[in-house]
């Protein structure tokens, strides 16, 4: 049986309801908190040559409390079949596993702040390259999926839900399939989304 998150007011009830992707109920009414818009954004590309090492990031970034808005992983056969699909070769082509991360703040000294932790925290995790998500960057993101083409016709894509903290080993399995079977997988954000391409 898996194990909820506690927090101070009780179970997290609400991850395992949408974790749950109504199959143990549906939400009718919800009240919500609105925030205004940070004015300063920071896109980070941390570069790791090894798989693990890219994933392990996530939890050193939660611990130090820099509380990213989104992160977002891709594999190397995302990175590869992209970069070919854009015309483009951003570094690490060859063995690259990206780790594209934003922050926000609401003034310019807490933007510069956080930038300078995410550099120290990512090259602490190990990577290679902590550069600034260019344009570049977002535009092989933005293509991950169609670029699948590049490699076949055929594929499949599906949204895997994962508890946070088995994330890791979820694309660590997806790592091993082709291994075993006729096709090639690929990850991509967090949380997991696996294209299957059939090597036929």
């Amino acid at each position: 049986m898996l194990t909820l998150k506690k927090n101070s007011t009780g179970y997290c009830l609400e991850q395992l309801v949408m974790g749950s992707e109504g199959t143990l109920g549906i939400i009718t009414k919800a009240t919500l908190k609105l925030l205004p818009l940070c004015p300063y954004k920071l896109d980070i590309l941390a570069i790791f040559t090894e798989l693990d090492k890219a994933i392990g990031v996530v939890p050193n970034l939660i611990k130090a409390g820099l509380n990213p808005t989104s992160v977002e992983f891709m594999d190397n056969g995302f990175v590869r079949s992209a970069s070919d699909y854009c015309e483009l070769k951003l570094p690490h082509y060859e063995d690259g596993y990206y780790v594209i991360i934003t922050v926000e703040t609401f003034n310019e000294e807490e933007l510069e702040s956080k930038m300078e932790q995410l550099d120290e925290i990512c090259t602490e995790s190990g990577a290679t390259d902590v550069l600034e998500a260019d344009e570049r960057v977002w535009k092989i993101r933005r293509n991950c999926l169609e670029s699948t083409r590049v490699l076949s016709l055929i594929s499949t894509s599906d949204d895997l839900v994962v508890p946070v903290d088995k994330i890791a080993e979820c694309i660590e399995h997806l790592n091993e399939v082709p291994k075993n079977t006729a096709l090639n997988c690929c990850a991509w954000p967090m949380p997991v989304t696996a294209t299957c391409i059939s090597r036929f």
